[in-house]
């Protein structure tokens, strides 16, 4: 997948369009964090998420793409 294509799929996604963002979707990208945030608190326990790992893993392989 490109960086265009996975760009795109996230938006598609998430619904990433600022002022005109659908009800159900984030308005940005600081949005979607921070339900990602919630997302892995609710549901820590259940499957062992933290979210500051995610994002160092995240970091990592993103760095590793450049």
């Amino acid at each position: 997948m490109t960086k265009k294509e996975d760009a795109n799929k996230v938006k598609k996604l998430l619904g990433l369009n600022g002022d005109d963002a659908e009800p159900q979707g984030y308005y940005n990208v600081t949005d979607a964090l921070i339900a990602l945030m919630h997302f892995c608190d609710y549901h820590k326990d259940d499957f062992n998420w933290e979210f500051e790992g995610h994002l160092k893993a995240a970091q990592e392989e993103y760095e590793a793409e450049q």
